[in-house]
């Protein structure tokens, strides 16, 4: 009977050893992997303003995409313990150098960003979980200088460093977050999940390409695949107020108009009489007289027909004459045929005298003076005049007893002669074709690491930093700093 009471005992103080700090404890040793520059980081001089959730940290400078102030994310302000990446390991694999080694900035993350339960106690029992690593040599999960679209490889070495202490950690449990799209789309077929962050803030002076104020805690879920930005859900439109039970009231409605009037018929005023008050008939003397009956119309007689116009009489003396109508244009006279011409007449056979006389010369005849042509007409006003053909003249006839020579033709006018077309102008020599100027090609910007730089900036180890900057072994001065000792990066006095 006493053995009871010390097992229940057993099994209490059990059951409160494993509530206590069940939050921490991993479950299948999980792994949160985490990009630094504006997705642990927001723009530097934007906490307050364009993200009043993220917080600067005065004194500490972050030389990432230019430098500035070091400004944590709405993330790493509410901590990484507020998301489900409180009972995980950590990591981290960033493209920069968190400002270079032993600077303020990789100090500040170490004891106030990677603080979950798990990772605290694996770097109490091994320090060297906080030290900082290269690509080429993986010695702890913090890896820097890793270029864009190759992080995925590092994270074969992070797990081999945590298999190397006793840490086993199966890829399906593996969860990297970054703000660049080119480097979560790298994730795909690798069997790990990967996840954008910062899509609801992104820096357009850089084209949208990194984010502008930083994770927030409501984008870090543990949800298995690879998601974009392009990829979340769209924003759910909120319903609609429901009706309130008050029935709606029913507009107002006007009084009907009132029916117009009839305007009054004028009545004829009552003869004068007794006023009587019963209804008795009247006698006939006080009765009105019968009003006489209207006579009926009678119908109107058709119109008499109206008498034709009797023609008009001829003008007289004293009436005004009205102008004769325009006379028609003559018609055209057609020619007359040449008159035949008559043969000639034979001659008396002469006889046979002793001595034939001389013939008589004969007197020249005269051709009677063509008659002069008629003058013509002139032409009635408002009708066009046409030029007048000439008519020829028949030929006089030959006198008798004088042989006639037959008609000599008419000779034909000159056929007009062919118009003279210009000679053909030489051909013109061929325009001479201009020297081709050499294209002003723009000199390509070089390349940095796999990617090109936007003009003027600056390439540092593979990055692209903002113009005047300075790479200085792993730090990058911003303009108007100096390197000094390859470390360190001073103001210019």
């Amino acid at each position: 009977m006493a053995r009871t009471p010390r097992l229940a005992l057993g099994a209490l103080l059990l059951g409160c050893l494993c509530a206590t700090g069940a939050e921490d404890v991993p479950t299948a040793n999980c792994l949160c992997l985490f990009d630094i520059d504006r997705t642990l980081t927001g723009k530097q001089g934007t906490a307050g303003e364009a993200c009043p959730n993220d917080r600067a940290v005065d004194g500490t400078w972050d030389a990432a995409y230019g430098g500035g102030v070091f400004t944590l994310s709405e993330l790493s302000a509410q901590g990484i313990s507020t998301t489900f990446c409180r009972s995980c390991y950590l990591g981290l694999i960033s493209a920069g150098g968190a400002s270079g080694h032993g600077s303020k900035e990789r100090a500040y993350i170490e004891e106030n960003i990677l603080t979950t339960g798990p990772f605290q106690r694996l770097a109490q029992r091994v320090p060297s979980a906080k030290a900082w690593s290269h690509p080429h040599n993986i010695a702890s999960p913090l890896v820097v200088y890793k270029p864009d679209r190759t992080k995925q490889y590092a994270v074969e070495g992070i797990l081999a460093w945590y298999a190397s202490h006793g840490v086993e950690i199966w890829k399906q449990q593996v969860h990297f977050f970054g703000d660049r799209t080119e480097n979560i789309e790298a994730f795909r077929g690798f069997g790990y999940n990967a996840r954008e962050v910062s899509c609801d803030s992104r820096d357009w002076s850089m084209g949208g390409v990194v984010g502008l104020c930083g994770a927030a805690p409501l984008e870090i879920v543990g949800d298995s695949g690879v998601y974009t930005c392009a990829d979340r859900p769209p924003v759910p439109v909120p319903a609609p107020a429901p009706p309130t039970t008050e029935p709606p009231r029913p507009p107002a409605t006007l009084p009907p108009a009132p029916a117009p009037v009839p305007p009054p018929v004028p009545t004829q005023a009552p003869s004068p009489g007794p006023i009587l008050t019963t209804r008795e008939p009247l006698p006939p003397a006080l009765r009105p007289p019968a009003p006489a009956p209207v006579p009926e119309p009678k119908p109107s007689p058709a119109p008499a027909p109206e008498p034709a116009p009797s023609p008009a009489p001829a003008p007289t003396t004293t009436q005004k004459l009205l102008p004769p109508p325009a006379p028609l244009p003559p018609a055209p006279v057609p020619a007359p045929e040449p008159a035949p011409t008559p043969a000639p007449t034979p001659e008396p056979a002469p006889s046979p005298a002793p001595a034939p006389e001389p013939a008589p010369t004969p007197a020249p005849v005269t051709e009677p003076a063509p008659a002069p042509a008629p003058a013509p007409e002139p032409a009635p006003p408002g009708l066009p005049t046409s030029p007048r053909v000439p008519v020829p003249l028949p030929p006089a006839p030959a006198p008798p007893g004088l042989p006639t020579a037959p008609p000599a033709p008419m000779p034909l006018p000159p056929a007009p002669a062919p118009p003279r077309l210009p000679a053909p102008s030489p051909p013109l020599p061929p325009a001479p074709v201009p020297p081709r100027l050499p294209a002003t090609t723009r000199a390509p910007q070089p390349k940095c690491s796999d990617r090109y730089c936007p003009r003027d900036w600056v390439c540092c180890r593979g990055q692209c930093h903002h113009p005047r900057s300075t790479c200085c072994g792993h730090l990058v001065c911003p303009g108007g700093w100096r390197c000094y000792g390859g470390n360190f990066c001073f103001p210019n006095p």
